[in-house]
């Protein structure tokens, strides 16, 4: 009984100033989503819950409804009578909750993850691991880091076979030569994405043909690369390509000057 008369009595002459200090504390922005606002939180009150576990300990005499009288009484009369349930005050307060919606508010994106979906079948695509054709390439350069095959849009496969080029139509499976060449040998090739009918191909001496497939010869001739060009890529009608000298150069195969570009500094 002492302890308890002592703990109201020392307690009451704090009400006004701790009233006052609560409704500011609680009148200030929200602190961070992640880092605890102490602007937010109502110190007092949650050193009352930290304590809390401790008094309990203590007071075992008092019977359970003595006890919850006794602390909501001594809570309101420190924290005020706005106070319902101290115990459930948060201790670390990061943000206001989500106001709610109104009663007119319809969810756009609600049906989207309401559907049933389990009647919808899918069909399973078997992909075999067999071959359905095998083609020769004699003379091929056994090098990773060229780029000796690529397929077109219009289902045209074209080979680098050492010095010469070999197109495939495999809609047919019939294969034809393209070109040949003399004294160099094919590091890479290239379709044009834009239109099937252009194939851009690097030589061993630094040099970049692009050919007309329909014509069956070289319409253009790139030069600047000082080692083999070993890789090949289009960009609409932007062509890149790659050299064993550590430059890309970018050329604009529909301009008279078709230098656009050069990178310097890549590894191969």
């Amino acid at each position: 009984e002492n302890f308890t008369l002592n703990m109201i009595a020392t307690s009451l002459p704090m009400t006004d100033s701790l009233k006052a200090s609560s409704r500011s504390s609680l009148s200030q922005k929200q602190g961070d989503r992640f880092i605890p606002s102490r602007s937010v939180a109502n110190r007092d009150l949650c050193h009352h819950n930290l304590l809390s576990t401790a008094q309990e300990e203590d007071s075992n005499l008092l019977s359970e409804e003595v006890e919850s009288q006794y602390k909501s009484t001594l809570a309101k009369s420190i924290f005020g009578e706005d106070v319902a349930s101290p115990e459930e005050h948060k201790i670390l307060a990061l943000k206001n909750k989500a106001p709610a919606p109104s009663l007119a508010y319809q969810n756009s994106l609600k049906v989207l993850y309401s559907q049933n979906l389990s009647s919808q079948k899918r069909s399973a695509v078997t992909v075999t691991s067999d071959s359905y054709q095998t083609l020769d390439a004699p003379g091929i350069v056994d090098d990773y880091y060229l780029n000796l095959l690529d397929w077109s849009s219009a289902n045209i496969l074209a080979i680098a076979l050492g010095s010469s080029i070999f197109l495939l139509d495999c809609a047919t499976s019939t294969p034809r030569s393209l070109y040949e060449y003399e004294e160099t040998t094919v590091t890479s090739l290239s379709w044009c994405p834009s239109n099937a009918n252009y194939l851009a191909v690097g030589l061993d001496n630094g040099v970049v043909h692009l050919f007309d497939v329909a014509r069956g010869t070289p319409i253009r001739k790139l030069e600047g690369h000082q080692g083999r060009v070993g890789s090949i890529s289009w960009n609409g009608f932007i062509l890149s390509t790659g050299s064993f000298d550590s430059t890309i150069r970018n050329w604009d195969v529909r301009a008279r000057e078709p230098l656009v570009s050069v990178f310097s500094g890549h590894s191969s």
